[in-house]
């Protein structure tokens, strides 16, 4: 059984009782940013286990989707476009064309390598967990209410700024 993480309140109360020097107003956002990484995470973990897919083949699932046309890149295209970083991409990609929900056509740039190609049956896995996990994370997200799109908002152009450093 998992051990239950202490609450990020209870961090805060003993930062400020016991070591009121290690985190001001930004480090407090930056902990809370760190928790909800790790939330979501969980969250969508359990998602993919439901379609039997790990974090990282839908992510590649869904970059595929994401570029249109024939869902179609190379491997170097897909790692630099995907959100999460992917250690072992190759034997990430041999798992799922096992799976048969990409293939591996021939760069036609390029003899000596290949492409990842979405197939039929990964589009349409793709596109189920996906309605899936939206749903999950807009139900997390409820409490926020009216607040969501000027937080979201605010969040992206925080990153954005911070991605041009």
């Amino acid at each position: 059984m998992a051990r239950a993480r202490a609450a990020l309140s209870e961090l805060k109360d003993n930062w400020q009782n016991h070591w009121p020097q290690a985190c001001d107003k930004a480090g407090e956002l930056v902990a809370a940013l760190y928790r909800l990484q790790e939330y979501f995470a969980e969250l969508d973990g359990a998602v993919f286990a439901r379609f039997s897919l790990q974090p990282a083949e839908f992510e590649v699932l869904a970059t595929l989707r994401s570029v249109g046309g024939e869902h179609c890149l190379s491997p170097t295209e897909l790692y630099r476009l995907m959100l999460v970083s992917s250690g072992g991409m190759t034997k990430i990609l041999l798992r799922m064309e096992d799976k048969a929900l990409i293939s591996r056509p021939a760069n036609p740039d390029d003899g000596r390598s290949k492409r990842v190609k979405l197939t039929d049956k990964g589009l349409a896995l793709v596109e189920s967990c996906n309605q899936a996990l939206l749903a999950a994370e807009a139900q997390s997200c409820a409490s926020l209410g009216r607040h969501l799109p000027a937080l979201s908002r605010q969040l992206q152009d925080w990153l954005g700024k911070l991605e041009k450093r």
